[in-house]
């Protein structure tokens, strides 16, 4: 998977090669959809060692304590997509 990491200084783009996610969609009501994604950590790559390195420390994602990180929905909102069948989540 690649990512894209943007903040108002810089922009980078990165690689997780270890991740498992989950979408189940609920079409009445959407908003009883659900996601979630769990990557490892360890796995991240920005192709940069020292990057990578700061970023695995304690510092940011502290690998050796927490090795996965997990993004769960907290909540959802839903519109249906002008002329179409399409949901579109928020």
């Amino acid at each position: 998977m690649t990512a894209i990491a943007s903040s108002p200084i810089t922009t980078q783009s990165l690689t997780i090669d270890d991740f498992s996610g989950a979408i189940q969609l609920d079409e009445d009501p959407p908003e009883h959809s659900s996601a979630s994604l769990t990557i490892d950590a360890a796995t991240i790559d920005t192709n940069t060692t020292d990057r990578d390195n700061r970023l695995r420390s304690a510092d940011f994602f502290h690998v050796e304590a927490h090795p996965t990180v997990t993004f769960r929905r907290a909540r959802a909102s839903s519109a249906r997509v002008p002329n179409s069948t399409m949901w579109s989540a928020r």
